[in-house]
């Protein structure tokens, strides 16, 4: 039973480290929520692997990976914490200051990732 309790006790350490770390990056500017967001970079770490996204025109986004793809995605609403937007793959992506995650989702395929930086110019 011992066994069993402190490997419990380890695995909820390493989720509190992880989560501890990866809220470390995270650098929204104080002030900025759903309605005044204009730049929105997310991924794993500052390292790579992340995605930027900015507010190219009235209601349109601009997305650029790591890997140098880049797409358009469509402002579909925003409320208090969150902008919604639809990119031009047919995925939503909700942009969520509050809880500083960008989810991506298409279909039954999700994936969600800290905000590493967002502020209310375009960058």
């Amino acid at each position: 039973m011992k066994r069993y309790v402190s490997a419990g006790c380890t695995l909820v350490s390493l989720a509190i480290s992880i989560s501890l770390s990866t809220s470390a990056f995270a650098h929204v500017v104080p002030g900025i929520n759903g309605g005044n967001v204009r730049y929105v970079k997310c991924g794993a770490s500052r390292q790579g692997g992340d995605v930027k996204y900015y507010e190219s025109s009235r209601d349109v986004w601009t997305y650029l990976d790591q890997n140098g793809y880049s797409g358009t995605a469509k402002k579909v609403q925003h409320d208090q914490w969150s902008v919604y937007l639809r990119d031009n793959q047919g995925a939503d992506v909700q942009l969520d200051m509050d809880k500083e995650t960008c989810t991506w989702r298409k279909g039954d395929n999700i994936r969600s990732y800290s905000i590493l930086d967002a502020d209310d110019t375009t960058e």
